[in-house]
């Protein structure tokens, strides 16, 4: 049996794994917002922005980016919208496997603050090593990159928190503002 190790330039920045309970793409609260017209509207950003926005802000910890890619990808169980739109973006990796290029999601470079930085500006896909390595590596274009913009605010005693999305510059959907603790 061969065995399938693809080759990626070393990243030069730490990672971190952030362990959240994502539902599946098909599941109603992941679809409930997005576009109808929009080709990759079975991704995960309703529920990226839902739980880890919240986290994010609440726990006061910085998230540079996420990668939403594995195994499954692009396989008969988990059809990927990026090829059924241009199969030829499908990188081989070993002689019986290709996959698609992968999900990212870039996050806030600072941590939304209500009162002192309420809308932090996302970091840019060249300042991020892994991320920016896994796009080149596997032929990217800039549809496969999303924006999440989170914002914060406080309301009454209440802080809440707001999460944009944006691919390549156009704005895919807004959540509402919701309350995530107190303000103090």
């Amino acid at each position: 049996m061969e065995r399938c190790e693809p080759s990626l330039p070393s990243p030069t920045a730490a990672v971190a794994v952030v362990n959240l309970p994502f539902p599946t793409p098909n599941s109603r609260q992941s679809l409930r917002r997005q576009r109808v017209d929009d080709p990759f509207r079975l991704d995960f950003s309703p529920s990226l922005g839902l739980r880890l926005g919240a986290e994010i802000v609440h726990r006061r910890q910085r998230v540079d980016g996420v990668v939403i890619w594995d195994m499954a990808c692009g396989t008969v169980g988990r059809p990927c919208p990026k090829l059924a739109a241009n199969a030829n973006r499908a990188t081989r990796i070993c002689a019986n496997r290709s996959v698609p290029p992968p999900c990212l999601y870039l996050i806030p470079r600072s941590i939304p603050d209500a009162r002192n930085n309420p809308t932090p500006a996302c970091w840019q896909i060249n300042e991020i090593h892994l991320l920016h390595s896994l796009w080149r590596a596997f032929h990217g274009d800039d549809a496969d990159i999303v924006d999440v913009g989170i914002e914060a605010r406080i309301e009454g005693v209440d802080v809440q928190r707001r999460t944009r999305f944006f691919r390549a510059g156009e704005e895919m959907t807004t959540s509402k503002w919701t309350t995530i603790r107190r303000a103090h």
